[in-house]
């Protein structure tokens, strides 16, 4: 009996054929995954650079406070001596 045979033989190319798509969407699936968490780490690379950017400027505002001049703006000018009160 040649035709069952080659019924046979269909159905197990139809099978393989099918779980041939399931795989090829897995893998497609799991490329989309991918490339979400890519996504995430480069979004969370810029949110540190972000978070480094602004510890510097706080580290720079903290010098200019320890120097004492951080309210004369750029310029080092002493802040202004205390003058004795006057009586009478």
């Amino acid at each position: 009996m040649p035709t069952a045979g080659f019924a046979n033989a269909f159905a197990t190319l139809a099978i393989a054929f099918a779980t041939l798509a399931i795989a090829f969407a897995i893998s497609a699936i799991a490329f989309v995954i991918s490339a979400i968490a890519f996504v995430t780490l480069a979004i969370a690379f810029a949110i540190s650079a972000i978070a480094f950017a602004i510890s510097a400027i706080a580290f720079a505002i903290s010098a200019m406070l320890t120097a004492g001049y951080a309210q004369y703006g750029s310029l080092k000018i002493p802040p202004p001596a205390a003058t004795p009160l006057k009586s009478g």
